[in-house]
């Protein structure tokens, strides 16, 4: 099967989600995938929609590299309040304002880590310097983009391209770190599994699997996470090309009301903020607004 796997790892904001609940939304923004032909509303309109539980900010331009720490990387179809003409993030002031108003409000802001678009090999010396690196630099303010700490990470590893032993050194050192860290909190607290990456484990397949991902997370004998509190979100393309997972939400909630109660069911995630914009209902309602009803439906 293929498909990517995402970890967050808390430090900071772990007080700001309900980890009780099984009806939290993360929202990815950053990259406009919706297309040069919407305009994507600023970071801090997300934050005040009820609907959005905590926001991961799309990527780091290259977590390998110290030296383009205060670089993100965006599509071509950046958003002009943030952006230079060459599309490379200009106007830091204001995401900086976006996002401390995100956490006033009690959402946490994760950075994205994903691999460089060049991979670079890394011998697990390396790969240590990097982690704390990323944890010193980022989960303390100044960070290298702006007066405001990080609440924590994503990382995205796409797992056909990447050697299995590379990634969870990587994870390893990085936990390794956050754990020694002083705004650290918890150990690795959530895997979302990306179920929209292909058809044969999207939401509308036999292959879709998030009650196996669930249940394997919730045993204590698991080895998957040395925190055994580990909670997992489900993971969704907010337009995919099929739209084989939005079209039928009687659908998403039969799939989802499985594993709805399991301890480890946190709730969903999805990319991105632009994809869902543009994906309305007959009612004008986004992608998140309904599978944040969705969810809510399934506490009765």
């Amino acid at each position: 099967m293929q498909y990517f796997l995402l970890l967050i790892l808390l430090s900071v904001g772990i007080k700001a989600l309900d980890l009780d609940s099984h009806s939290n939304v993360v929202l990815f923004w950053g990259q406009s995938s919706a297309g040069k032909h919407y305009r994507q509303p600023r970071l801090r309109t997300y934050c005040k929609d009820d609907t959005n539980d905590a926001i991961v900010l799309m990527h780091l331009a290259d977590f390998t590299d110290p030296q383009k720490y205060g670089t993100l990387r965006v599509n071509k179809f950046c958003h002009d309040i943030y952006c230079n003409k060459d599309n490379s993030y200009g106007n830091m002031e204001t995401l900086e304002e976006d996002i401390k108003f995100c956490q006033s409000q009690g959402k946490p802001v994760f950075l994205s880590l994903i691999q460089p678009e060049v991979p670079k090999a890394m011998t697990p010396d390396e790969m240590k310097s990097v982690a704390v690196k990323l944890c010193d630099s980022f989960l303390v303010k100044p960070c290298p983009l702006g007066d405001f700490a990080f609440d924590g990470f994503t990382v995205n590893f796409n797992l056909t391209s990447i050697a299995v032993k590379e990634r969870d050194i990587f994870i390893e050192k990085l936990q390794e770190n956050m754990s020694k860290h002083p705004t650290k909190e918890t150990d690795f607290d959530f895997v979302l599994p990306y179920f929209s990456y292909n058809e044969s484990c999207s939401i509308g397949s036999d292959g879709f699997n998030l009650e196996e991902w669930v249940n394997k997370l919730a045993d204590k004998e698991s080895k998957l996470s040395k925190n055994k509190d580990i909670k997992v979100f489900a993971t969704f393309d907010a337009m995919p090309a099929t739209l084989k997972d939005t079209v039928n939400f009687n659908t998403i909630s039969d799939k989802l009301s499985s594993s709805y109660n399991k301890k480890s069911f946190a709730g969903v995630a999805i990319w991105d903020a632009s994809r869902s914009d543009i994906n309305l209902d007959e009612n004008e309602k986004t992608f998140a607004r309904r599978l944040k009803s969705t969810l809510r439906g399934l506490e009765a």
